[in-house]
């Protein structure tokens, strides 16, 4: 089932595939939360802001496109979309809420944009994430962000971090290499714990 102009106060949770209305501005809480059906969502340049748990357990979603004028995913917004491939964030400046993509185990890689603001326990879980190229701008990493990403290999660091949060690399039994930039001044408990 194809629904144009999602905005309405019910949406059967049996639905598949999502377009969103241009006349919406902000994802509320929960929106979706459990469509566990629903495969695709199309999210118009007019939404910029995707509020907490909005696609969480949404485990048959596949791919989903972040719109240019985005600047805010919330608390778990896919937190546990396990068949989650691919996440393409158009915008050049969003903040990324606390455990977003948390449990997406087929998450393979995702393209940060350059302005992007991380929180803690972000990617944690996502075991199939096996590479990552950091924000130019980040300075430093939070807590648990890589948490169990059995998979990841690669990760290359922006030259001016300097500091990480506790168990930030904890349990990536793949990471074989990492170069530290050189402004790095604090390694806290558990960073490689587990590698």
């Amino acid at each position: 089932m194809w629904i144009r102009g999602v905005g309405l106060p019910e949406v059967p949770v049996g639905v598949s595939q999502i377009e969103v209305s241009r006349s919406i501005t902000r994802l509320m809480t929960s929106a979706f939360e459990g469509f566990t059906a629903l495969r695709y969502a199309v999210i118009p340049n007019t939404v910029t802001t995707i509020h907490d748990c909005v696609f969480r357990q949404c485990s048959s979603l596949i791919t989903i496109t972040l719109p240019t004028n985005m600047t805010y995913l919330g608390f778990r917004v896919f937190h546990g979309c396990s068949s989650l491939t691919t996440i393409t964030l158009l915008s050049n400046n969003i903040s990324i809420s606390n455990h977003a993509f948390e449990g997406c185990s087929s998450l393979t890689k995702i393209l940060l944009p350059s302005k992007t603001s991380l929180k803690h326990c972000i990617f944690m879980g996502c075991s199939s994430l096996a590479t990552i190229t950091l924000p130019s701008i980040m300075t430093c990493l939070p807590a648990k962000v890589f948490l169990n990403c059995s998979s990841l290999t690669t990760i290359t660091l922006p030259p001016n971090m300097t500091s990480f949060a506790y168990s930030i690399f904890e349990g990536c039994s793949l990471l074989a290499t990492i170069i530290l930039p050189k402004n790095m001044t604090y390694l806290p408990i558990k960073v490689f714990y587990d590698c």
